[in-house]
């Protein structure tokens, strides 16, 4: 991409800070929306589907029937990953085996270049793949797992909607520690990759409970 001259760098970062505490307060106010409207539609559905409710991305599926669902799950993910919530994520598929998270690109997310900053994608991707780890686990809960480094690249400016989506990898059966990579790749609303975020896990494979 052309380098920015630095006056345009410049006002581009004043005008983002002048605007987010603004977009910050309307986002806050329509999650309130949002979330007051998918919990009144939520609470029966929640109870004909309870037995959904052990596993993570049963919670996600049984509030994904009701409007605005999803933008709920959302909203709680960030109650025990409280940094996540800094980008204002929406979970918008999970399962035992795959995870899609998205990301605006927001004022306050912005670096001084135009584009999503490093840190926020990292974060979106972290997310996906840690999403998608529990999501995994709480169907076998034999299983345990912590992520102990984390790498991107970065082949494009991100603009726009940015979508991670993580794939679980293969992961051992035998009892033992294990050394897992876990990838999530972020794309834009064209399609094309922005970045790729690898975190690397170590997993801890126990023997199953006796039932």
């Amino acid at each position: 991409p052309t380098a920015k001259e630095p006056s345009a760098v410049a006002n581009m970062s004043v005008a983002d800070a002048l605007l987010s505490p603004f977009v910050k307060l309307a986002l806050l106010l329509r999650s309130i929306i949002l979330n007051l409207i998918a919990t009144i539609f939520a609470l029966p559905v929640v109870i004909m589907h309870v037995g959904q409710l052990k596993h993570f991305d049963g919670i996600f599926n049984v509030l994904n029937k009701v409007p605005f669902g999803s933008h709920l799950f959302s909203t709680m993910v960030p109650v025990v990953a409280p940094y996540s919530g800094s980008i204002y994520p929406t979970v918008t598929k999970l399962s035992a085996k795959v995870c899609e998270v998205q990301m605006d690109e927001l004022p306050f997310l912005r670096n001084p270049f135009g584009s999503v900053h490093a840190a926020a994608l990292v974060n979106l991707g972290e997310m996906a793949g840690g999403l998608l780890f529990v999501s995994f686990t709480s169907h076998n809960k034999h299983i345990r797992g912590i992520p102990t480094s984390i790498s991107a690249t970065y082949t494009k400016m991100a603009k726009g909607t940015i979508t991670a989506t993580a794939e679980l990898p293969d992961i051992p059966t035998k009892v033992g520690r294990y050394e897992v990579r876990l990838v999530s790749k972020l794309r834009n609303a064209a399609g094309e990759e922005v970045s790729e975020v690898t975190a690397h896990w170590t997993v801890d494979v126990r023997e199953k409970a006796a039932k």
